[in-house]
């Protein structure tokens, strides 16, 4: 099941609910992250916590106080972080950067 959620996230729009993930913003996120040889486990974490960030994107990370709009959030047990920019009126989310 892990597999086929990964495979999922890398590889085409997600929609649950309400909420996006923008497929070209995901891909070029991915494809740098995925740049600098994430272990197996971290790279599992952070396809779970994207997958999941659909589900209600305004709650699970913390707007930059100094950008609003722009958001970010420390995944649970790694070293990375997700800068993301939810668009409200569109129920879409682009991933900017992992790190």
């Amino acid at each position: 099941m892990i597999e086929s959620r990964r495979r999922s996230c890398q590889t085409s729009s997600v929609s649950t609910a309400n909420w996006t993930l923008d497929k070209a913003c995901l891909k070029r996120a991915l494809a740098d992250w995925h740049a600098t040889s994430p272990d197996a486990e971290t790279r599992e974490r952070v396809n779970e916590w994207l997958m999941d960030l659909v589900k209600d994107p305004l709650h699970r990370g913390k707007m930059d106080p100094d950008h609003p709009g722009i958001w970010f959030m420390r995944i649970a047990g790694t070293n990375v972080g997700v800068t993301y920019v939810p668009n409200e009126e569109q129920r879409s989310v682009c991933v900017v950067f992992i790190a």
